[in-house]
């Protein structure tokens, strides 16, 4: 028997061609006019559904991929709301496993939210899309990509910091990461004024950069912890075998680090291949994860609105410690 009360929302295959319209159980279309989306009450949404830690978050995004019976769809009924830092390595694994369709209930917070992720209806400034890498950047293309964000959210986050994050974390793909697909995905969670932003390539990884470079390193996610302190396959004047030294500031994924959780006292998760680094201001976790739920790099952030007086202070290079390594 078909149900009416569950929608089947499409999966692009190419982000530039974007459908606009929503297929509901009973094979039945309905097409959209361009209008104005129903608010979704973000205060329920938002603490209520929304997961404590990005940790948290993930852990979630690995269940939904555990329970994926092996169909081209993926049942999502279960859920009222699903966060940026969930849907977006959601939508990579979907399209890297040829599934094609999200199915959730129609008319609940989660459906209003995913017509505004996949275009289907206008969004608005609490959620930016998701958003296609093109395969080349210039730093200048970069920077403008990042303050196209910023702008979008209308938010009261200060401007230079979120810039200079998305930015820097835009620079490393570039530079090291040589994919094929990219993407971005941004919420804003106005009343408990959060911002969660996210980026995921399908490219070499960390750890595969780590071994084209011929360094050794214990497993993936100590390979990650060590980038994020300093390691790194581009060696220039600065670096000795790969190593920058520990003075200097503003120094990549180490630099956004310090900003992400003594700045802004929030946290930040990378995964890359079979390996998770999950960081706050107590230092890493280090976990080991299975290699289906990440090909390449993901990378998540969770920033507030504190005004920071200057945020290079908070920049300058500290080894991040390392507290425990699990398997997840």
């Amino acid at each position: 028997m078909p149900n009416d009360n569950v929608s089947k929302l499409s999966i692009l295959n190419d982000l530039s061609k974007l459908p606009t319209s929503l297929m509901f159980e009973n094979m039945n279309f309905f097409d959209f006019e361009p209008k104005k989306c129903k608010k979704v009450n973000i205060k329920k949404v938002g603490i209520f559904q929304m997961s404590y830690s990005l940790l948290d978050d993930f852990k979630k995004f690995m269940g939904i991929i555990d329970n994926h019976t092996g169909e081209n769809s993926l049942n999502l009924t279960n859920h009222n709301f699903i966060g940026a830092t969930i849907l977006l390595p959601l939508f990579a694994y979907s399209k890297q496993n040829n599934i094609n369709t999200f199915i959730s209930k129609q008319n609940n917070p989660l459906t209003l939210h995913l017509e505004k992720v996949l275009q289907h209806k206008p969004p608005n400034n609490t959620t930016i899309p998701f958003e296609e890498l093109p395969p080349k950047m210039t730093e200048y293309e970069i920077a403008n990509f990042a303050e196209n964000i910023r702008n979008k959210l209308l938010s009261d986050v200060e401007k230079q910091p979120f810039e200079f994050l998305i930015y820097e974390f835009l620079i490393n793909i570039y530079d090291h990461s040589k994919f094929k697909n990219g993407y971005t995905l941004t919420q804003k969670y106005p009343n408990i004024k959060v911002i969660d932003a996210c980026l995921i390539d399908d490219g070499v990884s960390i750890p595969g950069n780590f071994e084209s470079a011929g360094f050794e390193f214990e497993d993936d996610a100590e390979a990650i912890l060590e980038s994020i302190n300093g390691k790194s396959t581009r060696v220039d004047d600065e670096s000795i075998d790969g190593i920058y030294e520990e003075n200097i500031s503003g120094r990549g994924l180490n630099s956004t680090t310090q900003l992400v959780t003594l700045g802004f006292d929030e946290d930040m998760l990378i995964a890359s291949r079979k390996g998770l680094c999950y960081i706050n201001s107590k230092g890493a976790n280090l976990f080991n994860i299975d290699e289906k739920f990440i090909k390449g790099t993901y990378v998540s952030i969770r920033i507030n609105e504190r005004k920071l007086e200057n945020f290079y202070e908070c920049m300058g290079y500290k080894k991040i410690k390392k507290n425990r390594k699990l398997n997840l």
